[in-house]
């Protein structure tokens, strides 16, 4: 366990430079570590990606998407939804699974290609929930980030 008051002391010395090395070593290792009860068997490990589609009440047909885990302890998760065919809009997503191969998606910042007037792309304020199989995600949910509220869905296949 980190002790908070000798992680103070070393900072407050000339161990500034090393330790802002090191730390930033270890932040950008820590979104791909995993609990120990997921190595292998778990069907959403950190690092997977998944591929699929996208449709929403206002409009015709499916729209690509394609979800990278970046992080995930014991039943929750965060990492980006990418969304090539909306001005390549990238959305932080988290979410947690369930007991019962439930699993929830919880669309919440846009780092990229946010929808405008002008310029179609994505938005956040979108949630979604359904099931986790092995190798397949079936979500339902709902968004109402632009007026009225927007029906969603995603199929997503883990990567090969």
């Amino acid at each position: 366990m980190i002790n908070l008051t000798q992680v103070r002391s070393y900072l407050s010395s000339d161990h500034t430079v090393p330790f802002a090395g090191l730390l930033a070593a270890f932040l950008s290792v820590g979104f791909a570590i995993q609990s120990p009860k997921q190595a292998g068997s778990e069907p959403l490990p950190a690092g997977s990606v998944w591929h699929g589609v996208q449709t929403q009440s206002n409009l015709q047909g499916e729209n690509p998407i394609v979800l990278y885990v970046a992080s995930r302890l014991d039943d929750a998760y965060e990492g980006t939804v990418w969304f090539p065919t909306f001005n390549n809009g990238v959305i932080k997503v988290s979410g947690r699974i369930g007991p019962k191969s439930n699993i929830t998606l919880d669309f919440r910042e846009v780092v990229y290609g946010q929808s405008t007037a002008q310029k179609p792309g994505v938005f956040g304020d979108a949630y979604s929930s359904g099931t986790l199989e092995r190798d397949r995600i079936v979500t339902t949910g709902k968004s109402k980030a632009q007026g009225p509220v927007l029906n969603l869905t995603y199929r997503l296949s883990r990567a090969k």
